[in-house]
């Protein structure tokens, strides 16, 4: 997973993280059979550790708003933290999902499609609690997922101003007028 979130996955092969480990690739290759079954494993870790860093303490607190405000909180704690030494690790394989071969092409735009669709069920949690009611879910949920991807981005570039700007334009998002910070 470290290697994939600075080198991305197809800088994952069979070869090299065996070399990094100093083992065999015949002990890789037992485990994985093939490079793709190793970036699809890959994917599948990553997914869980992303889950249980953003996605899992957030969903333990109050639905609705709060709940959209602190899964958007404890992502930009994740990408803070460096989790990854590359950032967001689904972030960086968004960026070259269909340079790679058709099975993790697919597997990993359905985690892009399930996040987007994630954080827009969210939002209509929260609408059917009054707020962000002057938003369409599904546009809101796709915006909330480009301010994370430029919080990453920034962060990887090490621009501290876009940074806390994609920070801060999640955090209006999630604010009304109207709305009391419920």
């Amino acid at each position: 997973m470290e290697i994939c979130s600075t080198d991305g996955l197809d800088g994952l092969s069979v070869g090299r993280l065996a070399g990094d480990l100093g083992i065999s690739k015949g002990n890789i290759t037992v485990l994985f059979g093939s490079k793709e079954q190793l970036q699809l494993a890959t994917l599948d870790a990553a997914e869980a550790v992303f889950r249980a860093h953003v996605v899992d303490e957030a969903l333990a607190g109050p639905p609705g708003l709060p709940r959209l405000r602190s899964v958007c909180e404890h992502y930009v704690a994740y990408l803070e933290t460096r989790v990854f030494p590359g950032g967001c690790f689904m972030a960086r394989t968004f960026a070259e999902a269909r340079a790679l071969s058709p099975a993790v092409c697919e597997r990993v735009v359905g985690m892009f499609v399930r996040w987007r669709v994630f954080l827009s069920d969210l939002v209509r949690s929260a609408q059917r609690r009054g707020h962000l009611a002057s938003y369409a879910a599904d546009t809101l949920g796709l915006e909330l997922v480009a301010l994370q991807q430029a919080a990453h981005l920034a962060l990887a570039l090490g621009d501290d101003v876009g940074f806390a700007s994609a920070r801060g334009a999640m955090v209006a998002r999630l604010s009304e007028p109207h709305d009391e910070r419920a």
